[in-house]
């Protein structure tokens, strides 16, 4: 489990800092702070409700990178036989 975990947090780490590059543009902080907003407002005003998305697609890819091991694993081990009915 830890191996999965070190992984995920090695490919997050490069996604979510990459989409929050993307998406705080100098127009849109700018705007902002001609409006008036700090740090803390356009960070919970903008760029939290744009990266909504990411935050869901990286537990969902978490969780099929983790089944998909896991799926592996019984499928090359002897642990995954088939049920047969008794012969009677």
């Amino acid at each position: 489990m830890l191996v999965h975990v070190i992984y995920g947090y090695r490919v997050h780490d490069d996604v979510l800092p990459q989409l929050l590059r993307e998406h705080s543009g100098r127009a849109r902080e700018g705007g902002a702070h001609i409006d008036g907003a700090g740090f803390f407002t356009i960070f919970t005003k903008i760029l939290l409700p744009v990266s909504l998305p990411i935050f869901m697609v990286c537990p969902i890819w978490q969780f099929t990178q983790i089944w998909n091991d896991f799926l592996f694993g019984i499928s090359c081990s002897r642990a995954w036989i088939p049920c047969r009915s008794p012969s009677r």
